[in-house]
């Protein structure tokens, strides 16, 4: 990617400065002395180009540490094989895919966003089949966040029964438990079990994405229990 960078900035923008323009892209070239503002934003361009080039080879030079990963994420060899063991649940009961449909049911989003981080290269839970919906009626299990505020208790109510079955529910987050912070409010249903059922409960302020991941590890083994699911 480095070298990428380097090769651009170094290739691409000395045709710049001879005026040549790519077909159909807005890149900008040799300005018009006549043209002030022209002038400003050609010179910004190559002041931007310096410093993506400078900060590249920094980073070459310094050998600079990649972003490590959370420390939550090391597993040990019992845990992988629990990993091991979701697929395998997923494979069986749902014909190798698992699809959530997140319920935003009055949160403060800062367990939307662990639930964004499910999807990113570091936790990836596509690679057991999971993934997120759009709509409830193409979902087998509903992740519930916030406390249900009362706007939010009819439509929880409508996504439930859209579900189809086995219509799983998991509350996240300490607010799905019991209302957490707003717990008492005139605006709030005090938790997801107070509108519909809800067969597992992630603790958190917000639950970490391993901690999801845990929920649903969890979620699935008691499903496989209560049905006599044999892997």
């Amino acid at each position: 990617m480095e070298i990428c960078g380097i090769l651009y900035f170094s290739y691409v923008i000395p045709r710049l400065d001879r005026g040549i323009q790519r077909k159909g892209m807005d890149y900008p070239v040799k300005p018009d002395n006549d043209n002030h503002w022209n002038r400003v934003r050609y010179k910004l361009h190559y002041l931007n180009g310096i410093k993506m080039i400078k900060e590249i080879l920094n980073n070459i030079i310094g050998k600079k540490k990649a972003i490590p990963f959370p420390e939550g994420f090391r597993l040990s060899p019992g845990e992988a094989v629990k990993i091991l063991d979701l697929q395998k649940t997923i494979d069986k009961i749902f014909g190798r895919s698992l699809r959530i449909r997140q319920v935003d049911a009055g949160s403060c989003n800062a367990c939307e966003w662990e639930c964004t981080a499910l999807l990113n290269p570091v936790y990836d839970i596509q690679r057991f089949g999971l993934d997120f919906v759009a709509s409830p009626r193409h979902a087998d299990l509903l992740l519930v966040t916030g406390p249900v505020s009362r706007q939010m208790e009819l439509a929880l109510k409508k996504t439930y029964l859209a579900t189809p079955e086995p219509r799983l529910v998991l509350a996240c987050g300490d607010c799905a438990m019991d209302g957490g912070v707003y717990k008492g409010s005139y605006a709030v249903t005090n938790g997801v079990a107070n509108v519909i059922p809800v067969d597992c409960y992630i603790p958190g302020c917000p639950p970490t994405p391993m901690g999801i991941i845990s929920g649903l590890l969890q979620l699935l083994e008691k499903y496989t229990k209560l049905n006599r699911v044999s892997l």
